[in-house]
């Protein structure tokens, strides 16, 4: 659908006052951005049926290579990073026949992941002009992301613990300054900002939380699956709110249900070794 209506299937309007109203392409999962998670649950199950299943490499990789690209043909540079990650990610586990030696512990990827992050917020991001004006050709204000990023932080100021609450688009585009973002564009800073210290003290759990379910996984071959979406899923809340999508809690899930895949993983082979 993408290829053949690269506008979108439908698009929707928001009208900002009697002289602008600006369009956003629309397809069966949503707009540019937040598709990106209903293609990282297909990843996820493909490979999982790969593994478990014995199934063949066939589907993981070539979901994992159409998900680049249509992350690339809609014009979304966050979530052609993400899905990058992911495929890769992916695509060493699948064809890495002998056990990686490389295994980093995922509480480390979590916290390289908030450093870089406070880094890009405090605007010492220099490091990543290669990418932003080489790669995907934009500017080092993120799409002009910084200034809703100063004023996110200046709300989380005046209240800092309870934060702000849930608004509405017409609420946060008066609250943030700008016509043209409706949220903080930071899931670190959108939590702050509308549930303060509390809610983002919460999100800080449920990350550690995940980062020690993935850490249950004995095999650096297949744990490296769930690091890279790990990975993808806090580089992508960089620049975007993405708790708001269901699709981000179903991934959320699957990665926190990684426990079960490591006793069905041993079952699986048990049996196996059983057999022979």
């Amino acid at each position: 659908s993408i290829v053949f209506f690269p506008d979108g299937l439908y698009s929707t309007s928001l009208t900002w006052n009697e002289w602008s109203t600006s369009y956003e392409a629309q397809w069966i999962f949503g707009n540019k951005n937040n598709r990106i998670y209903w293609y990282i649950i297909l990843i996820m199950t493909a490979w999982e049926r790969h593994v478990i299943n014995g199934k063949s490499k066939f589907w993981p990789t070539v979901i994992s290579i159409i998900t680049i690209f249509t992350m690339i043909l809609v014009k979304s540079s966050t979530a052609t990073t993400v899905a990058v990650i992911v495929g890769i990610g992916i695509l060493v586990s699948v064809y890495k026949k002998k056990e990686l030696r490389l295994n980093i512990n995922t509480y480390v990827l979590v916290g390289i992941c908030f450093v870089v992050t406070l880094m890009i917020l405090a605007g010492a991001a220099s490091f990543l002009r290669p990418i932003v004006e080489g790669i995907f050709n934009k500017d080092m204000t993120f799409s002009n992301r910084s200034q809703v990023w100063l004023q996110a932080v200046l709300l989380i100021i005046q209240k800092p613990l309870f934060g702000w609450g849930v608004t509405d688009s017409e609420n946060a585009t008066e609250l943030l300054g700008s016509l043209t973002f409706v949220n903080a564009h930071n899931q670190i800073l959108n939590c702050l900002w509308q549930g303060g210290i509390i809610l983002f003290i919460v999100f800080l759990f449920i990350m550690l939380c995940t980062a020690k379910n993935i850490n249950l996984i004995s095999s650096g071959k297949y744990k490296i699956v769930f690091q890279s979406i790990m990975v993808g899923l806090m580089v992508d809340m960089m620049f975007e709110v993405i708790l708001g999508t269901n699709a981000t809690w179903v991934c959320l899930l699957l990665l926190n249900s990684i426990y079960c895949f490591s006793e069905k993983q041993k079952e699986f082979y048990f049996a196996r070794s059983q057999n022979e």
